[in-house]
Order: C-alpha cells, then sequence, then structure tokens
C-alpha cells in the first residue's frame, strides 16, 4: 500500500482485473455529486496505452471530486464488451470510461454488435496519443528505418503484423499500407490481439516481429529493452517518443485520420448535464494541477483538454470521416 498527502492518498488493491484506488472520501450526507465511489472503466487489458492514462489522471479527477475511484478492465471485443457495460450502467455520473476515438469506431462499424457508442454521454478529452511501428528488440541494429521494414516483408522473411482486431485503426493503416503503392507493404497475415499491451508482449516474444501500438501503450516493452518504436505513424509526432521520426520523415505518406488517439471521458447514456459538467470542470481542474504536469514530463504522455461539446462534435465527425473514407469495404474485401 502507498501512503502519501491528500492527493496522493491512494490504496491500491489488485484482484482479478480490477483494480481500486481509494482517494479521500466524498460525503453522502449533503446530497451534492459523487455521493459513492466513481467506477472507471478501461476496455483494454492492464498495462496499454488506455489503462495507463486511465491510472495516470483518474486519481486525480478523483481527488478533485474528493471520492473515492475503482478502475476496471473489462477487455474485449475490441472495447465493445466495456462500452456495453457502460451504457446498461446507471446514468448517475459514478459509472465513466475511457474511449479512444478513431480506436473503437471502426469495430463498431464492421462488427454490427448491437450497441451504439455514441450514444454515450460525452465529458472531455484529456489526453493524446499516437500510433507507433514497434519491432522486435532483437533487430535494432538491423532495422533502423521503415525502408528497412518494408524490405524485410518484399523478401519473404518477414509475413505477418501484430494489429488489434478488424476495423480498428492499426488493422485499417496496415490495409491502406498494403495497398498504397508508396509504402506497398506486402504482409501475408495480420494477427488480431486485444490492446497494445497484447501487441508489445507479442512483438516481444518474437511471435510478430512487429505491430502497431499506441505510443504510451508501447512505453513499458520499450523501457525493458523488449522493443523499440521505428516509426511514429502520425505526422505530428508521439510525444511519449519525441526523437522517433514520422512517416514523412522518413518520406511516406500520412494517414494522420487513423493514427492519431483521443483520449476521451463518457459516461451512460442520460447522465445529467449538470453531473457531466462536474466531472468535465473537475477534470480540467485536475489536469492543471502540478502532480498532472509531472506524471506528463515523467511519462510522455500527452494532456489537454476539451469540453463536453466539442469532444461529442469531434467523436460524430470521426464517424463520419471512416464513412467518407469506405472503412467498412476496405476491410470486408481483405477479410472476404
Amino acid at each position: 500500500m502507498l501512503e502519501t498527502g491528500r492527493r496522493g492518498l491512494l490504496a491500491i488493491l489488485a484482484s482479478g482485473a480490477a483494480t481500486g484506488i481509494a482517494g479521500c472520501l466524498g460525503s453522502e450526507d449533503d446530497g451534492e455529486f459523487p455521493t459513492e465511489t466513481i467506477t472507471h472503466v478501461s476496455p483494454y487489458d492492464p498495462g496499454g496505452g488506455n489503462d495507463t492514462y486511465a491510472r495516470g489522471v483518474m486519481p486525480l479527477l478523483a481527488d478533485e471530486l474528493d471520492a473515492e475511484l475503482s478502475i476496471e478492465n473489462i477487455s474485449g471485443a475490441g472495447g465493445m464488451n466495456a462500452i456495453s457495460e457502460v451504457l446498461n450502467s446507471e446514468p448517475d455520473g459514478h459509472t465513466t470510461i475511457g474511449i479512444d476515438p478513431p480506436t473503437e469506431v471502426g469495430v463498431q462499424m464492421m462488427e454490427d454488435p448491437g450497441i451504439d457508442q455514441r450514444d454515450l454521454e460525452p465529458v472531455c478529452q484529456f489526453g493524446f496519443s499516437a500510433r507507433v511501428l514497434v519491432v522486435d528488440a532483437e533487430y535494432e541494429e538491423e532495422i533502423q528505418s521503415l525502408d528497412d521494414l518494408l524490405e524485410r516483408y518484399e523478401t519473404g522473411e518477414w509475413s505477418n503484423v501484430g494489429v488489434m482486431s478488424p476495423g480498428s485503426p492499426p488493422h485499417i493503416f496496415t490495409l491502406l499500407a498494403h495497398e498504397d503503392d508508396e509504402y506497398d507493404w506486402q504482409w501475408e497475415e495480420l494477427i488480431s490481439y486485444d490492446g497494445s499491451a497484447a501487441i508489445n508482449e507479442a512483438v516481444a516474444s518474437g511471435e510478430v516481429p512487429c505491430g502497431i501500438s499506441s505510443d504510451a501503450g508501447a512505453l513499458s516493452a520499450v523501457e525493458a529493452g523488449d522493443v523499440y518504436p521505428l516509426v511514429t505513424l502520425h505526422t505530428d509526432g508521439s510525444p511519449t517518443f519525441p526523437d522517433t521520426p514520422t512517416v514523412e520523415d522518413e518520406g511516406y505518406p500520412d494517414y494522420d485520420w487513423v493514427n492519431g488517439i483521443n483520449r476521451t471521458l463518457f459516461t451512460p447514456p442520460e447522465t445529467p448535464q449538470d453531473v457531466r459538467e462536474t466531472l468535465a470542470e473537475e477534470m480540467e481542474n485536475a489536469l492543471e494541477t502540478d502532480e498532472a504536469e509531472e506524471w506528463e514530463e515523467e511519462t510522455g504522455n500527452a494532456l489537454m483538454y476539451e469540453g463536453i461539446d466539442a469532444t461529442g462534435e469531434h467523436f460524430e465527425e470521426i464517424f463520419e470521416e471512416y464513412e467518407n473514407h469506405n472503412v467498412v469495404e476496405l476491410v470486408e474485401e481483405y477479410e472476404g
């Protein structure tokens, strides 16, 4: 158990896929939100980018709310399992979910899971990540550029790539790079994993030679010396790996619309506007604290703030962009 001052008073209890993080207790007698523990859901396994942001940022929000916090990892189905759970939760603000548009958008459009994540209520955006192409550290001396990597596939020495589920941004990007003559990425098989943590584990173990991960989700594997970031797939670069070249630096076209990751907070349908405003305002306050600045500097994970309306509008725009790029048809062509 780790005990510090008020903002750092955290009791971290691990049990299966769920972790409770206790902040300061709020009063249940004043009738004001919150009146009970905030349960925050991460749609992916522990150790990935979504989970990293949840454990770095949500305790700061809990401090601002003067509330207890429980973080639960509900993985599977490309984030749809967790989204389904939250869609059916009480709309009182005590359940939140961190989703990473556009990560889950294509999965929903492809799988038609019978739910619509757009029914969730937006609260705010609190961070941004970029996708990176990570390679098994065994090859660090040999593979030093994107040209080097693509040549391995062209010669047939490498054949598979680690991605997330069909319709996910890593999956979509590899399809686009396969079709794009400037990339001409001649992979033979895409191996699907549930989140960046699993992708990095697969690359580190030699199950696949490389994979596409969020920068935040790759950090621990990079620090452990198991994988290395070869190239950042977003032209703004990676705040986590600022010295890693971008695809633009390497002379390749960008697909920024699919390779950025917006770290956002949502609540169940029909959560009252005033409750969401409280969550949004306190998140903005949390991101301005010294603790948030220190976490951002120590981890390299970028923090930013957008309010309710901007977050909701951007979310809708991502769905429109996927439709405009005919993502479903692209994926079905390869999956069929």
